[in-house]
């Protein structure tokens, strides 16, 4: 997953508007393929999770992508399946070897 820092010139100070609003600026997980209700089946969640469809960046940032980016199309189902199977298999090669 992505590491998308909060910048350091506004976090925690009053020109973020989200430490305007709570009192502390923050990080959290922005999903890249949005919004959560188009990923219904099982595969489109897991795909929607998968670490390569994900950043963790500041709550700030995070805002401003959904209130100024159309949402990303859904790719179709087979390249959802693919890139999930692909990453499971991954891990579980991976998880074997660590075990030898």
């Amino acid at each position: 997953m992505d590491k998308i820092p909060c910048n350091p010139e506004i976090a925690n100070t009053d020109m973020c508007r989200v430490y305007r609003k709570v009192g502390k600026c923050f990080m959290d997980i922005h999903h890249k393929n949005y919004p959560k209700s188009n990923y219904t089946t099982e595969v489109e969640k897991d795909f929607r999770e998968l670490d390569q469809e994900k950043e963790f960046t500041c709550r700030q940032r995070h805002n401003d992508i959904h209130h100024e980016v159309r949402a990303t199309e859904k790719p179709p189902l087979q390249d959802m399946v693919v890139a999930v199977n692909s990453l499971t298999l991954a891990a579980k090669m991976k998880s074997a070897f660590a075990k030898k």
